[in-house]
C-alpha cells in the first residue's frame, strides 16, 4: 500500500517493529501481573470501525522504519482531504494490506474468520 502523504510516497510494510509498536500501545494486563500485546488484533477491530486514531497507529507502524516518517500533520491533511468514498476506501484498502503483508496474513485472516463464526453464532 502506497500513501502519499505530504510530498512524499511512503510504502505501509508491517515489520516486526511495526507489531512490536502495536503491541505497546495496544496491550491488556493479565491478572495484574504483565502487560501482553494485542496490537494486531485491536488494529484489525479498529479498522473496520473506521477509527481514525488506530488510522494513524497503522501509518506509524507501517511507515517505522523509514528514514523519514510522515508527520502528524502530514497524515491529518491526506484524511481532512479525503472525501466519504475515499475515507472508506482507505480502510478497506488498509485491511488488505494488512492481509497480504508476510508478517500478518496469517493472524489477520484468522481474526477476519473468528470474527465472521462470531457473527454467525450471534445471528443463529
Amino acid at each position: 500500500m502506497i500513501l502519499k502523504l505530504g510530498n512524499r510516497d511512503y510504502e505501509i510494510r508491517m515489520s516486526f517493529a511495526s507489531i512490536d509498536y502495536l503491541d505497546k500501545i495496544y496491550k491488556v494486563n493479565v491478572d495484574g501481573m504483565m502487560d501482553y500485546g494485542v496490537g494486531l488484533n485491536m488494529l484489525v477491530l479498529g479498522l473496520q470501525q473506521e477509527d481514525l486514531i488506530v488510522a494513524l497507529n497503522f501509518i506509524k507502524a507501517g511507515t517505522i522504519l523509514e528514514k523519514q516518517k510522515p508527520s502528524n500533520d502530514e497524515i491529518e491533511e491526506y484524511f481532512g482531504s479525503l472525501d466519504e468514498k475515499g475515507f472508506t476506501a482507505f480502510f478497506k484498502e488498509a485491511l488488505d494490506c494488512l492481509k497480504k503483508q508476510p508478517l500478518t496474513k496469517v493472524k489477520v485472516n484468522k481474526i477476519l474468520k473468528n470474527k465472521e463464526k462470531q457473527a454467525e453464532k450471534a445471528n443463529a
